[in-house]
């Protein structure tokens, strides 16, 4: 029999599998209405997007988002939404997030248009491990005027999800927070029991966590997971192995930038004696002259 295969949601493929089949898409609104803090009743309909970033010029950087949400409200407005998922914080990530958010809300501006016609974009990350910016569950960043604090406008909104955080939390630190942290624990675990007993609290996280037991029944659902999770693996690996690889090259420069140090400072040792002998000689001769 077959080792029973732990699935997790921080699989961008299992996320993505599981957020676009269309009988859950009641469960990304749910999602959506608490990370974004819209009541449900305000959202008509959402709409699934092309997650490749466009870019107007060959040599310049494109993107891919793990998913891309067109958000239809029904006071006749809308929201872009980014999801991306991110296992470990890396240096730069915060940048990278707002460079998906400038091709997204660049790529609204049609020809002959005006501004008032682009659309709010959100970044939402979910990240796994070592986020840095801040102790939050859940942060959100706007932009702000520096000593008000007055919004500008709505058209940028980026917001973390502290998975780790999430998953050492017990008990939610404020109402607010309760229905989130179910939702972040469902994503981050990879234990069965855990995801079903959460699944109890919540029909749609019970209606999502069908597909995520179907992932690891099906042969052909496990191996692209699994095929995606090696992948993941590699990328870490080869991170840590040219990370190994750029620390032994360093040290190798450091060990031979004191050796060549060590060279120098006894070269200068040896002009200082020499000049001590030579000038020694040259009081003596001094002497014997007079």
């Amino acid at each position: 029999m077959d080792e029973k295969l732990k699935i997790t949601l921080r699989n961008d493929y299992a996320f993505k599998r599981c957020f676009t089949d269309e009988k859950n898409k009641m469960a990304m609104i749910d999602f959506l209405s608490c990370v974004l803090d819209i009541p449900i009743n305000e959202i008509e309909d959402i709409q699934f997007l092309d997650k490749e970033l466009t870019r107007d010029n060959p040599l310049n950087k494109t993107g891919i988002l793990d998913l891309k949400v067109l958000l239809n409200l029904k006071l006749k407005s809308k929201k872009e939404i980014g999801i991306e998922i991110q296992n470990v914080w890396l240096d730069g990530f915060d940048r990278r997030l707002l460079f998906y958010w400038g091709k997204m809300y660049t790529s609204n501006l049609q020809k002959n248009k005006s501004y008032t016609n682009l659309t709010d974009c959100v970044i939402i990350s979910l990240v796994g491990s070592a986020f840095k910016l801040n102790s939050q569950l859940h942060s959100t960043y706007q932009l702000l005027e520096k000593s008000t604090h007055q919004k500008l406008n709505t058209a940028i909104e980026i917001h973390f999800l502290n998975l780790a955080k999430a998953k050492k939390m017990e008990v939610a630190e404020n109402k607010k927070d309760k229905k989130i942290l179910s939702w972040l624990k469902f994503i981050e675990t990879d234990d069965e029991s855990a995801r079903r007993l959460l699944s109890g609290e919540s029909q749609v996280l019970k209606i999502l966590n069908e597909t995520v037991e179907y992932i690891g029944q099906d042969p052909v659902e496990r191996a692209l997971y699994e095929s995606r999770m090696m992948l993941k693996h590699d990328i870490i690996s080869s991170n840590e192995s040219y990370y190994k690889k750029g620390i032994a090259s360093a040290q190798k420069e450091i060990d031979e930038a004191k050796a060549e140090t060590q060279e120098a400072r006894a070269e200068t040792e040896k002009v200082k004696e020499e000049n001590a002998r030579l000038k020694a000689e040259l009081e003596k001769l001094k002497k014997q002259g007079r």
